[in-house]
């Protein structure tokens, strides 16, 4: 087996750009052992980077499975919760062609 080695550099995200979010393909699901829990396919999103690296949530520590994904928006109104923050959850909707 050949192991690649990523140094510091090429692993860096900070400066990279999102190219795509999407659901997972049914392979990433395999790579990843998740093609053992049911609804996986609509659930298992990929956040694409342009240096080719994909972000992807675990629903926790052990990857037992994919996680949600959530963006915290900045907002003027002290009524929002958390204080200045409107919760939003993204949801990635597959495209079935």
């Amino acid at each position: 087996m050949t192991r690649t080695t990523i140094t510091r550099k090429e692993g860096e995200i900070v400066g990279c750009k999102i190219v795509a979010v999407r659901p997972m393909t049914n392979h990433e699901i395999w790579v990843f052992g998740w093609d053992e829990y049911k609804g996986m396919k609509g659930d298992a999103i990929v956040i694409e980077l342009d240096n080719g690296a994909l972000l992807v949530p675990s629903r926790d520590a052990e990857l037992n499975g994919g996680g949600q994904m959530m963006q915290a928006v900045p907002t003027d109104n002290p009524d929002d919760q958390p204080e200045g923050m409107i919760l939003l959850h993204m949801f990635v909707q597959g495209d079935d062609r």
